[in-house]
């Protein structure tokens, strides 16, 4: 996610402070996640049962 970085860091020298750093990226988030979810459902993706996880 190369884009994504590249957003944070030009975001984090363009806001004076973490709260309008977290109020920015907040909605970008989301964006990301749902993308990510629809890619998952079309995909058939399932998370994996990993270390932390309970089955």
């Amino acid at each position: 996610m190369p884009a994504y970085v590249r957003f944070k860091n030009v975001l984090a020298h363009a806001v004076p402070d973490v709260a309008t750093y977290t109020d920015v990226k907040d909605p970008v988030v989301d964006l990301l996640i749902a993308i990510a979810a629809s890619w998952a459902e079309e995909s058939g993706w399932l998370p994996h049962a990993g270390a932390g996880s309970r089955v």
